[in-house]
Formats: C-alpha cells, structure tokens, sequence
C-alpha cells in the first residue's frame, strides 16, 4: 500500500537555555529539542497524520536495536510527550527498563478513531487499527531499528482505543500502559461485551495491561463496577499469559488521571534491574541475567552499559582483571565511543605496562571529546615521553 513518508524538520522546543556539563554552553535562544515530527499520509484514513519520535540518547552511536512505545494523544506535547519522554530516559538511564525508541500519534479526530462507538454509532476505530498495522509499523520497522516488542500508551480516550485492540488484535501490541477506559460512555458496554467474549473462548492471549485509576467524579465513580467485572472476567478465566495490573492513584484535585507511564513502565520490567545480590565472575554471568529476561519478554533484551561499566568495576575490583577486560571489550563492541570503556580500558592497558596500547585508548577519546579532553590529552603526552625514554 503506497504512503508518503515526510520529515518535518521541526524540533519541540522549550523557551529556555541549558548549559551542557563538560561542554560550552549553547547559544542563547536555541531550542532543547526532545524529538521530531514526521508525517505520514496515511491511505487507509485518507489523511496525512503526524507522529512526534523520540530516540534513545546513543541512538546514533551504535546499531543496537530498541524496542517501541507507541503514544496516544502524541498532540499533548508538553505534558504527555514530554513526560514519556522524561520517564523513559530517567528509568533506562537507571537501569530500570530497557531504552525505549517513543512514537507518538497525534490526534485528528480523537473520537472518531479511539472509541468502539459514539451514542451508539460505530466509529473509525477499524480503520485506526488497519492504520497502525499497514501502514505505521510498516514504517517505523523499515526506518528505525526495533525490537519485536511493542508497547501501546493510552491516556484518556485512547484506554478505550487500547483495551478493544487486547480483544480485537491480541498480538497487536505486547503491553498496555492505559487510563480507566470505562470512564468514557462511548463503547464501554460494548468493551464489557467483548471481553467476556474474548476471555471465554479458546483463543491465544498473551500480554500486559496496566489501568491507572482513581475516583474523582460522578463518570470514574459511575465506572468502577465495569472496572471490577473486567477484573473478574479476566481472573475468572485463569490465563496465566495476561497480567493484569489495577493502579489506584490518591485523587490530588486534579481533574484528569496522573499520566502513569512511569508505574505501568516499571510493573511491566519489574524483572529487568540487575540483582544486587548476584554475585559475577565472568561475562557470562551477567549474559545469563538478560538471556532469562529474553525468554520472559520475547525479544533479544540487550544488558544496558551502566550495568556492564559497574560489573567491570567490581571484577577489576576483586582481580579478576581479564573477565573485567571481557566486559569492556563487549561494551565497545557494542558502543564504539564508550568513554567508560576506553578509559578503563586505558586504564588497565597502562597498569600492565602496555603503554602503546593505553595511548592507543586514550587517543580514541580525545577524537571523541574534543576540547574537553584536556587531562587525558596530558596523560597521552606523559605516556608518549615516557616510550621515548625507554626507545633511547
């Protein structure tokens, strides 16, 4: 099916300026740019549809491959964008959940497309779905490099879009981080219906769904008890591959649900932080934890550099000097501009007095850090008068 692809080369952007440690700061009045929209003509909805794309920090710098969080209501750019954007880089950056590419849908006609039905007409949903599958995944899985795992993020109206898609495409999307989506009146009898059907029947389901809720008003009082009955429906039906998860958050005054990307995010990954009390001797040690964690998650999940750069630490620690140099090698294999890499790599390179080869590393992160390579450039000198006195 034909498309036409276009790349708007328009930054989202905050009236601020930033400084950038370890750097000069940036000229007054640049934007901070935390993704870019992209255009997609879409044949199935017969309109052009925009999308906002997050990647994650090193991206560019290796050719890892990540798994994606597809974003409703992506026209919300300053709450919902950018918070999803805050969470996912804070909690991979932790180590929490794995790096995330995001990829949020902005809305054109919201009710059309995300609710089963409207006073008891049907809507565009089908054709929403027809959208993601012929068209949007072809295109972010032809163009960004992605993991076989997909998770779908729907606050407000879009949580109907997802708890219908659960039951109408079940290996559609591999998780759901959604709001109450029998808040909304359009369709919610009709979701009841379906999942009572679809729970009943013999039929492959696998999955996550988290729901966020809380009780603020007369249409989240008026929709805890089709809440409950899904809860019931399926617990009743004994699946062990659906994993439902009920979020009650404490009402504060506000009149729409906390975004709980961030609590849906970490429920979903609660296996993935590396234990503390596994104890590592080797490389394989720390393989094994991410082989497990592949198995539970269906896709190839990658051990994060933090996690290598502070086990490397403990074995250089503990003397276990070529298991620790194993590690590293692995990191810069995976990210050739690892500065944690190369200088711990120089490091134990200079250590045993293999002096060329620290230069060597030394080298390569000042090619990387430029102006700010002032002491490793010191070093380098040091070490390169050092092989002179010895050559004479």
């Amino acid at each position: 099916m034909a498309r036409r692809i276009d790349s708007l080369a328009i930054a989202l952007t905050v009236g601020a300026t930033i400084a950038v440690a370890g750097g000069t700061a940036p000229e007054a009045g640049n934007p901070v740019t935390i993704g870019r929209y992209r255009t997609i003509h879409s044949e199935v909805l017969g309109e052009d549809r925009t999308v906002l794309v997050h990647l994650p920090e090193g991206y560019s710098a290796t050719t890892a491959s990540y798994p994606v969080v597809y974003m409703l209501y992506g026209d919300h750019v300053t709450t919902y964008f950018a918070r999803a954007v805050s969470e996912l880089d804070t909690l991979s950056s932790g180590g929490r959940i794995p790096e995330c590419i995001l990829i949020a849908v902005m809305n054109t006609d919201r009710y059309r497309d995300l609710l089963p039905e409207v006073r008891g007409e049907p809507t565009g949903i089908d054709d929403f779905i027809r959208f993601f599958e012929a068209e949007l995944f072809p295109w972010v899985e032809t163009e960004l490099r992605t993991k076989p795992f997909r998770m779908l993020v729907g606050p407000q109206a879009g949580a109907n879009f997802a708890l219908y898609t659960v039951m109408a495409r079940p290996r559609m999307f591999d998780a759901f981080i959604i709001e109450n989506p029998f808040r909304w009146r359009g369709g919610r009898e009709r979701l009841v219906e379906q999942a009572e059907s679809f729970f009943s029947a013999e039929t492959d389901r696998t999955g996550f769904v988290h729901i966020s809720w809380r009780e603020t008003d007369e249409l989240e009082t008026e929709s805890l008890p089709y809440l409950t009955g899904f809860a019931e429906t399926v617990e009743s039906a004994g699946d062990a591959d659906i994993r439902l998860v009920l979020d009650e958050v404490p009402v504060d005054g506000e009149f729409l649900v906390p975004f709980r990307i961030g609590a849906g995010l970490r429920a979903l990954f609660d296996a993935y932080p590396f234990p503390k009390d596994l104890e590592v001797a080797s490389l394989d040690d720390i393989l094994g934890h991410y082989r497990a964690l592949s198995k539970r998650y269906g896709f190839e999940v990658d051990p994060p550099e933090r996690v290598l750069a502070a086990r490397s630490q403990e074995l250089i620690g503990r003397g276990r000097t070529k298991a620790a140099i194993e590690v590293l090698e692995l990191m810069l294999e995976r990210d050739p501009s690892s500065l944690d890499a190369l200088w711990q790599l120089g490091n134990l390179a200079e250590r045993g007095g293999r002096t060329a080869e620290a230069v060597a590393y030394y080298e390569r992160m000042i090619a990387l850090m430029g102006s700010d390579a002032g002491m490793i450039a010191r070093r380098v000198e040091q070490l390169k008068a050092a092989i002179d006195d010895d050559d004479r």
